[in-house]
């Protein structure tokens, strides 16, 4: 939670600083975090899977479970 306030705090001072560099640095922040919650979805894919799976199937083919 401490690292959500932190990172609204560092992003509304590059949005207030009102210069071509801070949309810069918007725009990497931006990418940054894109970046890093593929990152997570592609690591917790596989474990999403293993663990959905089997609720999944029962939902197709109730005869299964």
């Amino acid at each position: 939670m401490a690292i959500a306030r932190m990172s609204g705090t560092v992003l509304r001072d590059w949005i207030h600083q009102g210069k071509g560099a801070g949309a810069v640095a918007y725009g990497l922040f931006l990418a940054l975090l894109a970046a890093g919650a593929a990152a997570l979805l592609v690591a917790l894919g596989a474990d999403l899977h293993f663990r959905f799976g089997p609720i999944t199937d029962c939902l197709v083919d109730p005869v299964q479970c």
